[in-house]
């Protein structure tokens, strides 16, 4: 579980609270978040929710349907506004006592939905900034932030104000606004680091204060430079060495150390628009749609460039011509007497497209078998579920299943037991049939699971810590604050690993290029 940290330590806009919500994280072991919801995919007993746009030209409205893995069936079908063009959902849930749960969607028309998960019922539309795409729950501030792509920015909506923008034109770019995602993780909250396809930046931005504090510049790397990096989009992380992983627009993988704020290398065979991290963080995936392929790297120690001792994984498979990877889901296997558990990975195919018929379905493989043959090239296995219509496919894990959207034979969501099969392998168990054109699909539990929220025991009756806990995070805060004090003098002190690229921002109030209006923006010191 997830552990939140007493409310002085959430305060906005103290200082203190940034410094002493890093220490009483750092004491903490961590979890890879990509989106915020993922430690709900451990409840059993939940639905998928598919995200569907509907068909205008026909009347027929976008809604959001309800799908039961284990019957096969829509249990309820949402309606949404008619104009709704569906972008990423997230569950999240409420720590406060109230139980209450929630999914925030973001509608490329410049709104962000609101579903209440008990009553699945619309709560809210709140307009934000233009063209939000991906969206992102923070449980510990309770908060999701959408990203703009048409502004470049980040929108927030708080949990206790669900009918307005609590935070806004949260700049997320230099000059020119783009498509770009946001990673946070417990280890190194509350610092969270941005991406950008059409700037040749990393961004780092305080959760708390809510502004940009600094940022990675490859500006000045030519393209014969070897960190040369045109512009950033997906982005991972991983504690095991304390590094951050950003696409570099389709030229591999840059590597930066976030504790010496260096670039450690660049990974020129790990081409590829999206990576991601397992949840133990052990291995780094990265997904070469255009390659037909998937690379696995292993981060190794603190400074030093992580290996792919894996051959690259191919995403073809014989007698079919299926492939494209696109997204990933992570289905945690149990450890048994024959195996170490791991992690099966299961990967949505965007290829072929109708009118083919041959589908493009999943595609699957296991860490282990990586593990137990780390000299072999493997195939993913592959999976008939569907095919769609589109650049991109997404894919959700949750209790015993996977779940992907798919446009043909029909509309619908593909549903696998992610173990159901002869000897644990996956199964296909249902596809669905669904509103046309679903986009988006997600896993909701049943009923409030306190995933995001601390223990029970650590609680006193006003949904603070109690004082014993207080008392235990305090004691071990003064006993690490020389540690710390130290682990802060030689980040500060240390010359970054790849050069003078790192560049500290102050705010300043400056018209950006294509923003809607004046904004205060982050300019170099």
């Amino acid at each position: 579980r997830k552990i939140r940290p007493p409310s002085f330590f959430r305060k906005k806009n103290n200082m203190l609270a940034s410094v002493m919500i890093t220490v009483f994280f750092w004491l903490l072991p961590a979890s890879a978040v990509k989106y915020g919801d993922e430690a709900f995919q451990s409840a059993q007993e939940g639905n998928f929710y598919a995200f569907c746009n509907g068909n205008s030209t026909d009347g027929i409205q976008p809604s959001i349907d309800v799908v039961d893995p284990v019957t096969g069936t829509v249990l309820k079908s949402i309606s949404a506004p008619s104009a709704t063009v569906w972008a990423d959902p997230v569950y999240m849930e409420t720590c406060d006592g109230s139980n209450r749960r929630f999914v925030l969607a973001n509608d490329r028309g410049g709104n962000v939905v609101v579903i209440d998960a008990d009553s699945q019922e619309i709560n809210t539309v709140v307009p934000m900034s233009a063209a939000p795409v991906h969206g992102y729950g923070v449980p510990m501030t309770e908060e999701f932030w959408s990203h703009s792509d048409g502004d470049g920015v980040f929108d927030v909506l708080d949990l206790e104000t669900l009918d307005q923008l609590k935070h806004q034109d949260i700049i997320a770019h230099v000059a020119i606004p783009g498509h770009g995602k946001l990673l946070w993780d417990e280890d190194f909250y509350p610092r969270a680091f941005v991406t950008n396809v059409r700037e040749p930046f990393v961004f780092e931005i305080d959760l708390i204060t809510h502004q940009m504090v600094r940022r990675w510049n490859f500006t000045e790397y030519g393209t014969s430079h070897p960190f040369y990096c045109p512009g950033t989009h997906g982005i991972s992380y991983s504690r095991v060495n304390r590094h951050i992983y950003a696409t570099c627009s389709s030229v591999g993988l840059v590597e930066i150390d976030i504790v010496n704020f260096g670039v450690v290398a660049k990974h020129g065979f790990a081409t590829g628009g999206q990576t991601y991290e397992t949840r133990d963080e052990k291995y780094i995936v990265v997904i070469d749609k255009a390659g037909n392929a998937v690379h696995v790297l292993k981060p190794g120690a603190n400074g030093q460039a992580s290996s792919m001792v894996f051959p690259s994984v191919n995403a073809t498979f014989p007698g079919s011509s299926a492939g494209s990877p696109d997204k990933v889901a992570f289905h945690p296997l149990q450890a048994t007497t024959t195996s170490s558990g791991g992690y099966r990975m299961f990967f949505s195919l965007t290829q072929p497209q109708p009118p083919s018929i041959v589908q493009s379905g999943m595609g699957w493989i296991d860490t282990t078998t990586l593990e137990a043959e780390p000299t072999v090239t493997h195939n993913l296995r592959f999976i008939q579920a569907g095919s769609i219509i589109g650049r991109h496919r997404q894919i959700h894990a949750g209790g015993a299943y996977v779940a992907t959207p798919m446009h043909a034979p029909f509309s619908g969501v593909a549903i696998v037991e992610a173990e159901g099969g002869a000897g644990g392998v996956p199964i296909l168990r249902w596809t669905v049939s669904t509103n046309l054109s679903p986009q988006r699909v997600i896993w909701v539990p049943n009923a409030y699971t306190s995933n995001e929220c601390p223990a029970k025991d650590e609680k006193d009756d006003s949904g603070g810590l109690s004082t014993g806990a207080t008392i235990g995070i305090s004691v071990a805060v003064i006993v690490n604050v020389g540690a710390l004090l130290a682990l802060m003098m030689y980040c500060c002190c240390k010359k970054p690993v790849g050069g003078k690229k790192v560049e500290e921002v102050k705010e300043s109030s400056v018209v950006s290029e294509n923003s809607k209006a004046e904004k205060s923006v982050q300019s170099v010191v």
